[in-house]
């Protein structure tokens, strides 16, 4: 019988409201390595690394709490440490909850260095890298020697590094190398060749002496009895990714199946999994004799007396990749997407991936009509609309399928590619205030479409040659007219359609291209990254040189001037534009009118509402930010939590911003009552927008006066000379737009 335990609680991960905190959303299904140590399971996973005690307790290792970099490669343990390598061949050593970086490796100014594996002997860990080997010493924690080995003149890269007897190990491309232990190993004349086969990748000590060999087309082991005996004999060994030694018995791992062996040519058990697709790529056991099995594509699976006891998977996502985020109707949606430049499908099932009270659901390609490389989707209501950038369009009703739109159903409008008859690739879909859905479908003749309430589909013409011809984004500005990114193709830039609230007659519509001219809009570049529309209407576009905002889109079809503008930002005597060095990929405005605004290399910015003061920068190397690519943003208005697509996965930043209330009635005051020792920010909600606010002490002093981001306001618990204040009683006075003022609510704190 098969159990399949799937963990959605995460014990570490805070839910915390506090301004200013940050949370995990990546996906850890892809696991690539296991390790069991001190009643503890550790997976690497693709972008991650958690562990899994006897307790069913599982914790998630992450730059918001213990790790200091993202991509981890490798673990090992020693003297009570747990040792991380990461893809940058940074290195953390963490004891006792704190965090050691050692970096000297990843400031190497060596092209392609990295880190192959790790090796605790005694006190010292050796790490086997593509320069040679690193020796740290593991109290002091720091680099004691380095040793190279050479090959005809020329140092070699080093894939793993083993003491066995009184000798030192070295697995390479040319083959394993042998140095006494008592040698000076700094000493090239010191290392012996003792294994010519080319490629070894690891070299397993246990009661036999394994050397593994892989390269791109082929694998192959060898099994000696000792150092001084080493075999001959190659044994192919086709979709075997790891040996590992575990419980004093090797497990061979291939990638649907684990055997087990005491001597290295034996079969002592085999574990078999033919019930679902499988890519193994690590085993160990624990200590009960359990096989823990790292799977790239169901997880960790634990295995006891050859059954699947449980599959281990923290509460996450479908996949890491990112291509959109929408935030509707009290959830997040991610579309895993996509294409590659618009002209290569990537071929992705993975569909969408939902957010709701803390868990989440996953739209597989499957359940969505087998429609795959999901760009966007959008909702009205209880329905929900997916645009594949392949399939054309799925609707979900309450959660299930209820119907797909292609060309055969919506009476050809959506129509596929001038090349092929059935490849329709929508980019985009966007809800009007009408209920009529519109969107964009790529290498068409009229590639502006719509569906109506009553599912009547009418299409429109931008007169445009058709090969070639790419959407991005749509967005419908106050007036109802449409904006389109024309990613490739004639003119690039934008379009602009007016259907004068006459869906079904297109005699009287009109559409304009904007570009970079003078007159037609005026954008810093044709390449267009985004649109949005911010809470005053006007239109802001990001492209591959900066920002610019059309203040008055109602303007386009007039005659006058309706160019963008873009934001000039004084520095001294100097002024320049807005991020014009940058590639800005994602606009997003949250409760506040504030601009939150992500590029492809510069991280995540966040500007006051008319993008003239910056507010925050969050990058990598200030923040938990795993990357400085930000794909999209998506903001919860109710709560303030920002969440970030990055091109390595998703977390979410607590703003101090909502959107405001039309009536303020009861206030949300948190944390209330404050701890005097308090040292974050008080957070009072649902406030009128832009509220003026007012704290005073009993006595009507007046303590702290400001202004609410949207419904939201904090106050630091100081007062107007930068003093905490002491415990009593605090009144809160808010006035709305009118000026009209009231007690609105009271902060009491305390010892």
């Amino acid at each position: 019988m098969r159990n399949l335990l799937v963990l959605f609680f995460i014990v570490n991960q805070s839910f915390s409201n506090e301004i200013g905190t940050w949370k995990d959303y990546f996906s850890y299904n892809g696991a690539k390595k296991v390790f069991y140590q001190n009643s503890q399971t550790y997976c690497i996973t693709n972008e991650g690394l958690f562990s899994y005690n006897n307790n069913n307790e599982l914790f998630l290792y992450n730059k918001l709490n213990f790790t200091s970099d993202y991509g981890i490669n490798n673990l090992a343990f020693g003297l009570n440490k747990l040792i991380i390598s990461y893809e940058n061949s940074n290195i953390d050593i963490i004891e006792d909850d704190l965090t050691t970086s050692i970096t000297d490796i990843r400031n190497l100014e060596i092209t392609g260095k990295r880190i192959n594996n790790l090796t605790v002997i005694d006190n010292e860990l050796f790490v086997s890298a593509s320069y040679g080997i690193s020796k740290i010493n593991l109290i002091k924690k720091e680099i004691s020697d380095t040793y190279y080995l050479y090959k005809d003149g020329e140092s070699i890269e080093i894939n793993d590094f083993k003491k066995i007897d009184s000798y030192y190990l070295a697995a390479t491309k040319h083959g394993v190398f042998k140095a006494e232990q008592n040698s000076l190993l700094n000493n090239p004349n010191n290392w012996n060749q003792i294994d010519t086969n080319s490629n070894v990748t690891k070299i397993i000590n246990g009661s036999r002496i394994i050397f593994l060999y892989k390269n791109e087309s082929e694998t192959n082991y060898k099994v000696s009895q000792d150092l001084s005996n080493i075999s001959s004999v190659l044994i192919s060994a086709n979709n075997l990714n790891d040996i590992e030694y575990s419980n004093d018995k090797f497990l061979f791992v291939y990638e649907s199946s684990v055997i087990a062996s005491n001597s290295g040519v034996d079969t002592l058990d085999i574990y078999h999994d033919n019930s679902q697709q499988t890519i193994f790529k690590s085993a160990c056991y624990d200590d009960k004799n359990n096989i823990w099995i790292a799977d790239s594509v169901n997880g960790l699976i634990k295995v006891t007396n050859g059954i699947i006891e449980s599959n281990i998977v923290p509460n996450g996502p479908a996949s890491n990749s990112i291509f959109d985020l929408n935030f509707s109707n009290s959830k997040l949606y991610i579309s895993h997407g996509g294409h590659s430049n618009y002209n290569v499908n990537n071929l992705n099932y993975q569909g969408v991936s939902l957010l709701e009270n803390n868990s989440w659901t996953e739209y597989s390609s499957q359940f969505l009509g087998n429609s795959r490389d999901i760009v966007s989707v959008t909702t009205n209501g209880d329905y929900e609309y997916c645009a594949s950038w392949y399939d054309g369009i799925s609707e979900i009703l309450t959660g299930n399928l209820s119907n797909k739109f292609g060309y055969n159903n919506t009476n050809g409008i959506l129509d596929t590619t001038y090349y092929s008859n059935n490849r329709i690739q929508i980019s985009d879909l966007k809800f009007d205030s009408y209920g009529n859905l519109w969107g964009l479908n790529s290498q068409v003749q009229k590639p502006l479409f719509v569906k109506t309430p009553q599912n009547e589909w009418y299409s429109y013409t931008l007169n445009l040659a058709i090969e070639g011809l790419y959407f991005d984004e749509i967005l419908i500005d106050n007036t109802g007219q449409k904006w389109g990114i024309i990613a490739k193709g004639s003119g690039k830039g934008l379009f602009v359609y007016d259907d004068n609230n006459t869906i079904d007659n297109q005699y009287d519509d009109q559409y304009k291209l904007i570009t970079t001219s003078v007159g037609q809009g005026a954008l810093p570049n044709n390449n267009v990254n985004c649109i949005t529309k911010d809470r005053n209407g006007e239109i802001w576009v990001g492209t591959y040189e900066g920002i610019c905002v059309f203040n008055n889109p109602s303007l386009v079809f007039s005659g006058y001037n309706f160019d963008a503008q873009q934001i000039l930002i004084t520095e001294g005597d100097y002024g320049q534009y807005l991020l014009s060095t940058e590639s800005v990929k994602c606009i997003a405005v949250d409760g506040g009118n504030r601009k939150w605004i992500g590029t492809l290399g510069a991280g995540l910015f966040l500007l006051s509402s008319d993008g003239t003061e910056e507010i925050h920068h969050f990058t990598s190397e200030n923040s938990p930010l795993p990357s400085n690519n930000i794909i999209d943003i998506a903001i919860n208005s109710k709560n303030g939590e920002v969440f970030i697509g990055t091109d390595k996965g998703l977390l979410s930043y607590t703003s101090d911003a909502t959107v405001g209330v039309n009536s303020q009635n009861n206030l949300k005051i948190f944390p209330n009552p404050v701890k005097q020792s308090y040292n974050g920010l008080i957070t009072i909600d649902k406030l009128y927008t832009d509220a003026n606010i007012k704290i005073t002490d009993m006595n009507f002093n007046l303590i702290y006066e400001g202004f609410a981001n949207g419904g939201r306001a904090t106050w630091n618990g100081r007062d107007v000379d930068g003093n905490k204040v002491p415990t009593g009683v605090y009144l809160i006075f808010t006035s709305d737009d009118m000026g009209n003022e009231k007690i609105s609510g009271k902060i009491l704190i305390i010892k």
